[in-house]
């Protein structure tokens, strides 16, 4: 007799939310998975609120596209380009500046990062820094700064496809981060970033083990829980990332800027 693999089980967002024995079964299959060293990748229309982070209101402004359209097109401009920021040193400075959605992002230098500061009619309400040397195949992204008022718009997960979509316009490989915070672990992961070694290489086991953290704190019931389990995403990063520093090993949340690494497939192993 000839036994026919069993096909991958498709579920709904639905049920999910409201089959407490799927979602149990569903959280198992993510740590199996990374304990045997496998991938699994998730659809974008399967669970839209955990895989993908909302896109912000801002982006219908086009914020995305007006943030990338100050990079410059050829790789060649980028070295006058980063000389040209690190000329300034505040926002009152900024070498280029673009308006959208009653916003203004201005672009400067601060000790060797390009700094992208989203202001309002109260000042600055969005900062980030990140790297985008022209030596470098990969853009490291340093921090993300929210003013308290506006936290919880989703203003972290619009800071970071500004700077993915900068980093994938100069021909960079991969974004880095290495989180501070479980919110940051959190938006990161649902962006399509995953736990990844220096060489780019993916560590299936703790890559796997953070994202199932996340993904159970967005379908527990409850703010509490929810970032109870993100925060203990965060503690099983730096667990991983303490353990293979002490090494000589380094570790970061990584986005691939290529094509293969776009969520696509819906709840299947590779």
């Amino acid at each position: 007799m000839i036994l026919e693999p069993e096909k991958p089980k498709a579920v709904t967002e639905q049920q999910l939310r409201e089959d407490r024995r799927i979602r149990e079964h569903f959280i198992s299959a993510l740590k199996e998975a990374g304990e045997a060293g496998k991938t699994i990748r998730l659809s974008g229309g399967l669970y839209g609120g955990l895989v993908r982070n909302p896109p912000h209101t801002l982006e219908a402004a086009e914020a995305v596209e007006s943030t990338v359209a100050l990079i410059p097109s050829e790789q060649t401009e980028l070295p006058a380009f980063l000389r040209n920021i690190e000329r300034v040193s505040s926002r009152s400075d900024a070498v280029l500046t673009s308006t959208f959605g009653g916003h203004i992002l201005s672009v400067y230098g601060e000790g060797g990062y390009v700094v992208y500061d989203l202001s309002d009619a109260k000042g600055s309400a969005a900062r980030c820094r990140f790297t985008l040397n022209a030596t470098d195949d990969f853009a490291y992204m340093d921090r993300i700064n929210v003013r308290p008022d506006r936290q919880g718009e989703g203003l972290n997960g619009l800071m970071t496809r500004m700077i993915v979509e900068s980093a994938r316009k100069v021909g960079k490989k991969s974004v880095r981060v290495v989180p501070g915070s479980p919110a940051v672990v959190a938006c990161t992961v649902r962006d399509g970033f995953e736990v990844r070694g220096e060489q780019d290489e993916l560590l299936p086991q703790a890559d796997m083990e953070v994202k199932r953290l996340v993904i159970e704190g967005g379908l527990e019931r409850g703010e509490r829980r929810k970032r109870r389990k993100y925060k203990e995403a965060m503690e099983a990063f730096k667990k991983t990332y303490e353990v293979r520093h002490k090494g000589g090993q380094r570790t970061y949340l990584t986005k691939l800027l290529t094509e293969q690494n776009e969520i696509t497939q819906a709840a299947s192993e590779e």
